[in-house]
Parts: structure tokens; sequence; C-alpha cells
């Protein structure tokens, strides 16, 4: 009995868990299946743009080295010993045009000024003797001669002498204007606004003419030379020789701990070659003023000082109905990806008229309202769904 009971306590659970699971198999089974929904592929997400035609002023980017537009060795024309030296003549000085640099010891320059002008009043005497004389041999001729009778020598008549005695006057008067000049020379003036680099010179001491004793460099212009690519030149107006004006404008900018000072320029001519280890061509741009000394007072603006390396932004043509798109919207064959009106892809050739750091330019290639996509995808093909974005859109 008690084995029976045991059987059946064993078995029965078995069997209820055998019956559910067919059950369960059964209603699975017999479940109909739900209808199968075949969901429409939208295609991948991409950034779009609108092309907008714009007028489009060109800027074509450059660097070069500050460098002096006028600069000079200083040597006197008279030599001396020096009894004066202005105060500023030392490096770092500034002088305007026709300031006194140093002076020369003028004792010797003013007695040899006297002499010459002695020279000249001896000179004018002895011309005025000879012509008396010459006027006193015509009269003496005429009187004792026949009407008919040929001219006597010219000696008689005094014509060399007086050739002589007038070459003699104007030597003196030549020498007494020499003697003037090297007396004005004696005081050392600078030929331009200017800033001294170097000197080599002090009171008391000898100099001889034509030594130099200083250097300087021009402060009303400075020269920037920007090395160019040959392709860059069709949107600048450079002046070629001969030609009067200036070419196109420009913007020469340094940036000091994280500020930017600008000063305006423009392209005054070219350097006419090509270099031949970057194949680039030279602009030279010219700045006025770059000390600030001609508009004193602006004291947070620094100097565009020699040897100072920059940056140029040169403004050339302004493109009137033109396409300004970024550069990752243009892909591989000069070819651009827009999207028709059912937003399918459409791969599109076009000319690039001009290709800058950020953006590239189009002409007529699009007519305006095109959506052009920004996003890179691989294996593309015309006819290609994506969904539109505009890049900052929810």
């Amino acid at each position: 009995m008690k084995k029976f009971l045991l059987k059946h306590k064993v078995v029965l659970p078995v069997l209820i868990v055998v019956a559910g699971f067919l059950l369960m198999t059964l209603m699975v089974w017999m479940r109909p299946a739900p209808d199968r929904i075949e969901k429409e592929y939208q295609g991948p997400l991409v950034e779009v743009i609108t092309a907008t035609s714009v007028t489009h002023p060109l800027e074509v980017l450059g660097t070069g080295t500050v460098q002096a537009r006028h600069a000079a060795n200083i040597a006197p024309q008279v030599s001396g010993r020096v009894i004066h030296v202005a105060e500023d003549f030392i490096a770092g000085g500034y002088f305007h045009r026709g300031e006194v640099f140093f002076e020369i010891e003028r004792i010797d320059y003013e007695l040899a000024l006297e002499q010459k002008k002695a020279d000249v009043t001896r000179a004018e005497y002895d011309l005025a003797i000879v012509e008396s004389q010459a006027r006193v041999a015509r009269l003496e001729w005429e009187r004792i001669s026949d009407n008919n009778v040929a001219e006597p020598n010219p000696l008689v008549l005094y014509k060399p002498q007086l050739k002589n005695a007038g070459a003699l006057l104007k030597a003196a008067e030549a020498a007494l204007e020499k003697a003037g000049l090297d007396l004005e020379r004696t005081r050392v003036r600078a030929p331009f606004d200017c800033l001294v680099n170097s000197e080599m010179i002090d009171r008391g001491q000898f100099v001889q003419a034509g030594i130099s004793v200083a250097s300087i460099t021009g402060t009303s212009t400075v020269e920037v030379i920007v090395p160019l690519p040959l392709a860059q030149l069709q949107w600048l107006s450079v002046p070629g020789p001969g030609e009067d004006g200036s070419g196109s404008s420009a913007t020469v900018r340094i940036t000091v701990d994280g500020k930017m000072y600008t000063w305006p320029g423009e392209i005054v001519r070219s350097l006419g070659e090509v270099d031949p280890q970057g194949r680039m061509t030279r602009a030279v741009v010219s700045i006025e003023d770059p000390y600030g000394l001609e508009k004193p007072g602006n004291t947070d603006h620094p100097d565009l000082a020699i040897g100072m390396f920059v940056e140029v932004a040169l403004n050339g043509e302004v493109l009137e109905d033109v396409f300004v798109l970024p550069n990752n919207a243009l892909r591989e064959n000069s070819t651009i990806w827009i999207l028709d009106d059912r937003d399918r892809l459409v791969i599109k050739p076009v000319s690039v008229i001009r290709r800058e750091q950020e953006n590239f330019v189009l002409g007529d290639d699009l007519h305006g309202g095109e959506q052009v996509v920004l996003t890179s995808l691989t294996g593309v093909a015309n006819g290609m769904k994506v969904r539109p974005v505009v890049p900052g859109g929810e």
C-alpha cells in the first residue's frame, strides 16, 4: 500500500507537467501568424545647406617679413673734428627730414669760403681790365685801319684774353659755390624721416669724408614682400613696370598675446621674377606710417618694426552672383552632391572658380535653392535615398 502511494506521488506531478507542455505547444502551433509589415528604408542622415548666390569679395592670404623702403649709411661729405652730436643720434633715435645729426668744426671751411670770395673779386677785376683793353684795341684798330682791310689777328683785339678772363671768373665762382657747399655740409642732416639703427661717432672724433659713421632706415614707409602662387595673381591688381597708381588694398596684421593689430597697405609692384625653389611670384605691399609718428597718441598700438613676421590679407576682385560652399561639400573629381525633390542624391560635376582656406567658389553650376550635402558617405550612387538635416537643427 505504501509503495502504491509513493509511486502515485511521483508519477502524478510528472504527468501534469507533460500535459501542460503539450497543451502549450498545441496553443503555440495553433496561434495565427502576425501580418508581415515591410518598413521602407529612409536612408542615412545627412547634413545639407541651401545654395544661395552672393556677392563675394576675394581675399588672398600670405605672409612676409617687414623691411625698410628707404635705408642708408650716413657718411660726411667733408672731413673734420666733430663738435656737436644730436642727443637722439643713438641707436633707436628718431629724426625728421632735415634735422641735424652732428656738426663738424666749421672754421676751416669758413676761411676757405672767404678765400674763394676774394678769388672771385680778383677774377672780376682781371676781366674788367681785359674788357677795357679790348675796347681800346678795337677803337685804335678802327682809327688807323682802312675799311677794306680784313680783321686783324684776334690777339690784337684781345678776344682770347677775354675768353680766358671770363673762364677764370666762372672757375672762381664755381669754387666759391663749392666752398659754400662744403661749409653747409659741416652739418650732417637726416635725408628723410628715419630711425637710427647704429652709430659710431662722438664729440671730438675726427671723421673722414666718405667713411660711414651710422646707418638709418626710413620711418614713413615700410614694405612686406609676399610670396604668392602664380594662380592667385589673376585676382589681384598689381601695377606693372612704369605704371602709376597703386594696386589692390591689403591689411597687414600681427597677433600679440591673443590680440590682433592691423595696418592698412597696398600692393605697389611685383619683383618681376619667380622663385626657382617654390615657383612663387612675389608682390610688394607698402605700409605708410608704420611707427605711428604721423598720428601720435595711440600708445596701445605697437610699431610695425623692421624684421617683424606678419600675415597679409590682400583684397582681390569682387565676384557677383557666385555660390560659396564649405570645402567638405566638394567631392572627388570636382563633384558635389545635391538632393532632388524626393530627397534622393544626385552627383553633380562642377567647375570650381577658386578654392579658399575654408570654402570654395562656384559660378553658374548652381541656380540657387539646391540642397547641397555636407556629410561624407561611402558607396554613394545617383538616386540614393537620404534623410536631410540642416546643421544645428533638431
